[in-house]
């Protein structure tokens, strides 16, 4: 019984997402929407693998290992795919959590703080997970839940590696680190990403030990590898003229390097405002919070209340003229054409957002005395959070595949709020406890909702 006890007190994070997650995997179905075709695929091809590649390197995409891993997990029975999305997502938390230590660890006065697991765990949780069921369950996870569960194993090797240099690597590591880098930047914008990632760390480590160099050619290989096949493979011209013509979206096409970015930026950041976004909330909250506990000057403590107070008047404008009208909560999202939203809007949505971006990173930077770690998370925020939205921009299913795409979003400020929560007393003032607990609980309720809706609603 003590050994239990002790079982579960060391591990009571990890127990509870996996108990959470393996409830709502019990209802969830996976007979609709693309899991329907991806399921039969690999019968339809006759159990050949290699055929099927082909034609999908030929007329649709270059991400061939994601697209094996579908066709092959979706044509077993579906509680293996449950099974296996379940410790995908405890795997995501592990190394989200593990990668949030490292970074933390890099601010002095480290060693005398200690990891808040249940804040983290809260703040994981209020993660929209049913973001993932945009295309189908299995489709949408085995590519994007398994690519952030893979990207996250590989930053923190690869992190570790950096930190710690006299850290012993098994020979195995290398080659689930080769493997996971595969799979991950396997999705192009993974790939951009990643080698920016490993670059940057690579020429900011002072002492690079055998092993993390090892770390970062294997890493810089499989990145640039995927970002080759990106660029050679017919299948991705010829699926943006297929999705333009789909989703009837050929506008898109002929638009400027502005209208793109525009449209990149703008869907995504619609998204976080158009239903109200507690992590959003939360992030530009404990950014006010942590400034003001860090200075007193009027001026920094206005400044930093800019992002909050951006992200409470779209939300209600939004709010009071989409949603009430319509007396539908629901996403929105602009359009090339100015039709659904008018340009006005548009542009005065995307200086907001842009000049959110720029307040968040330069107060990242400030709050972490504009150190390597300050850099860190900065970069994070423009090359794995920003990126992504900017690169949707420049293709034809903008408004299909930007829930999806927001994730990227998702998870840079979850990773940047626990380091902040880690480095600040925030959780330590009681008032502070009572709001950011809340938050955080009110935020893991929502997701669960909003699963348990989905399902109910589809499947």
């Amino acid at each position: 019984m003590n050994q239990v006890k002790k079982f579960c007190n060391k591990y009571y994070d990890y127990i509870i997402l996996a108990v959470i997650y393996g409830l709502l995997h019990i209802f969830i179905h996976t007979d609709y929407w693309d899991d329907v075709g991806m399921s039969a695929m690999l019968e339809s091809y006759q159990y050949d693998l290699s055929a099927y590649l082909r034609y999908t390197w030929n007329s649709w995409s270059s991400a061939l290992f994601l697209h094996a891993v579908e066709v092959i997990v979706e044509a077993l029975p579906n509680y293996i795919w449950k099974t296996l999305d379940v410790i995908m997502i405890v795997i995501l938390y592990h190394y989200l959590m593990q990668v949030v230590k490292i970074l933390s660890a890099r601010m002095p006065d480290s060693a005398s703080r200690s990891f808040n697991r249940l804040w983290g765990l809260f703040f994981f949780l209020g993660f929209p997970y049913c973001l993932f069921a945009t295309a189908g369950w299995m489709t949408t996870t085995i590519a994007y839940a398994w690519t952030f569960s893979t990207l996250f194993y590989s930053l923190y090797l690869f992190l570790a590696a950096s930190h710690d240099t006299s850290r012993s690597i098994r020979w195995y590591s290398f080659l689930f680190y080769g493997l996971a880098v595969l799979y991950c930047a396997n999705c192009n914008l993974v790939s951009f990403s990643l080698a920016v990632i490993l670059l940057f760390v690579y020429l900011n480590c002072k002492t690079k030990s055998r092993a993390f160099r090892i770390l970062f050619y294997e890493g810089m290989f499989g990145s640039i590898l995927n970002i080759i096949m990106f660029l050679v493979c017919p299948g991705n011209r010829i699926r943006n003229m297929e999705d333009a013509r789909y989703h009837d979206t050929a506008e898109l096409l002929d638009m400027s390097l502005g209208g793109h970015l525009r449209m990149g930026i703008n869907s995504t950041f619609y998204h976080f405002i158009s239903v109200p976004n507690i992590i959003l909330f939360t992030f530009c909250l404990l950014l006010t919070v942590c400034v003001c506990l860090k200075t007193k000057k009027v001026f920094l403590r206005t400044v930093s209340c800019i992002p909050l107070l951006l992200d409470i008047f779209w939300t209600g404008y939004l709010f009071f003229i989409y949603t009430l009208p319509n007396r539908t909560l629901t996403y929105i999202y602009p359009d090339a054409l100015f039709q659904t939203c008018p340009a006005p809007e548009q542009y005065a949505i995307l200086a907001s957002a842009l000049l959110m971006v720029l307040l968040m990173c330069y107060f990242l930077a400030y709050l972490t005395d504009f150190s390597d770690l300050s850099w860190m998370l900065a970069g994070s925020m423009l090359v794995l959070g920003l990126f992504p939205c900017v690169a949707l921009g420049f293709t034809t299913t903008v408004s299909a595949s930007v829930m999806r795409i927001a994730s990227f979003f998702y998870f840079t400020v979850i990773l940047c709020v626990c380091v902040l929560v880690n480095v600040y007393p925030v959780l330590k003032n009681r008032w502070g406890k009572y709001v950011f607990y809340t938050l955080g609980g009110c935020g893991a309720l929502m997701n669960i909702l909003q699963i348990i809706r989905h399902i109910i609603v589809y499947g």
